[in-house]
């Protein structure tokens, strides 16, 4: 009768610790881990589980889906609206001066890689392969010209000064692809390993830009330096989409060097503002 009694509570202790494991299993893998057990090593080896319990900092990194990026866009606009200053302004003042030697213009700059515009955006990674984010920025510059030439009035200076000015406020939506996933956050041991780690990226970018241009033209000869001055103005509202490819450079566990070029397709004033334009940004995953 004893033996029966003890060889019941065995059994009884035996299938106790069984469900003990098995709970402790199914509560490690709803957590997010594995629990591994195979038959009676279930109740002589400690019970082994990932995730949570094993692995918090995996788990702290996993949660880095957000990122921020600042970056710089060179890009080259066609500008042709500018182009009646070269065809009109500069010969008559031409004619008028024959020294003249031209008004710049934003084309110039365009041409000298000059126009920069600053961006930033914020994100979040939607998985390996895609990512979305929202961008914006504003940007503004003059360009003055500003001279003095020896007219054709028996050699009385001819007095010039044109001032043009453009800005932008622009709004868009981001949307990114990696065709080999995400370059990985780690830390590298030096550039030649970031290298290695670079993966290519195709992008899509709606734009909603508002946009806007004057421009002061003063003309004189001595002894009156404003005889004629003409005053040009306009805005615009304007959407558009830029296609982009490019490269992402890892740089440790947290940010990557954006490389792209792209081209913007405009529906309305697409003479004057579309064009290619390179991306050199910064990316911060928090």
């Amino acid at each position: 009768m004893g033996n029966r009694i003890n060889t019941k509570l065995h059994t009884f202790k035996t299938r106790a610790g069984l469900h003990a494991v098995l709970l402790f299993a199914l509560a490690g893998t709803a957590w997010g881990g594995d629990a591994i057990f195979s038959g009676h090593d279930a109740l002589c080896a400690p019970l082994q589980v990932s995730g949570a319990a094993a692995a918090p900092d995996m788990r702290r990194e996993a949660r880095k889906r957000w990122f921020v990026l600042v970056g710089m866009i060179n890009v080259y606009p066609r500008l042709e609206r500018e182009q009646m200053i070269k065809d009109i302004l500069d010969p008559a003042v031409r004619t008028l001066a024959p020294g003249y030697r031209g008004t710049r213009t934003f084309t110039e700059m365009r041409d000298e890689r000059l126009l920069w515009t600053p961006q930033i955006a914020l994100g979040r990674v939607l998985s390996e392969r895609f990512a979305l984010s929202v961008h914006g920025g504003y940007s503004e510059g003059p360009v003055h010209t500003k001279k003095r030439n020896a007219s054709i009035f028996f050699g009385a200076p001819l007095y010039s000064n044109v001032r043009i000015r453009r800005y932008a406020t622009y709004v868009g939506l981001d949307l990114d692809y990696y065709p080999l996933g995400m370059v990985e956050q780690k830390d590298y041991a030096n550039w030649r390993a970031r290298l290695r780690g670079v993966k290519p990226t195709l992008g899509a970018r709606h734009t909603w830009t508002w946009a806007g241009f004057d421009a002061k033209i003063r003309i004189g000869v001595w002894p009156f330096k404003e005889i004629v001055k003409v005053k040009l103005d306009d805005k615009w509202t304007l959407p558009n989409i830029t296609l982009v490819a490019g490269v992402d450079v890892p740089l440790n566990k947290r940010s990557a060097v954006i490389l792209n070029v792209g081209y913007s397709f405009f529906w309305k004033e697409k003479k004057d503002f579309a064009g290619p334009a390179f991306t050199l940004g910064w990316r911060y995953m928090f």
